[in-house]
């Protein structure tokens, strides 16, 4: 594979994400639907356009695609690496978890200023 293929392949990926955020943003309209935020927190009435089936769809794609073009243009060796700290992220939430860390944050509120 020559570098041409290879960019092809890397636009190719693109244009699928691309295209399915333009089905996402059909479905919403469509629907006259807001797409869930980040930012916003979570409830599951907020989350009930992204489980439509069409949606779904379209984000199964963009998550594959995007996995793809991550595995594409990432350095083999750093792929590695971030696979050996999975464990590491797990094993500090659950550390989090068992210290009851979310409740704490949740009673301290906004009184919680980080610098």
């Amino acid at each position: 594979m020559n570098t041409q293929d290879a960019v092809k392949d890397l636009r190719a990926l693109s244009r699928l994400i691309n295209t399915s955020i333009d089905q996402i943003e059909n479905g919403m309209l469509s629907r006259g639907q807001t797409y869930p935020l980040l930012s916003e927190p979570y409830s599951t009435e907020a989350e009930k356009p992204r489980m439509a089936p069409d949606i779904l769809a379209a984000g199964s794609i963009i998550i594959a695609a995007a996995a793809q073009l991550i595995a594409s243009v990432r350095i083999p060796v750093t792929s590695i690496l971030v696979t050996a700290i999975q464990y590491e992220v797990s094993s500090s939430l659950r550390g989090a978890i068992q210290a009851h860390v979310p409740e704490i944050l949740r009673e301290a509120g906004n009184k919680v200023q980080l610098h």
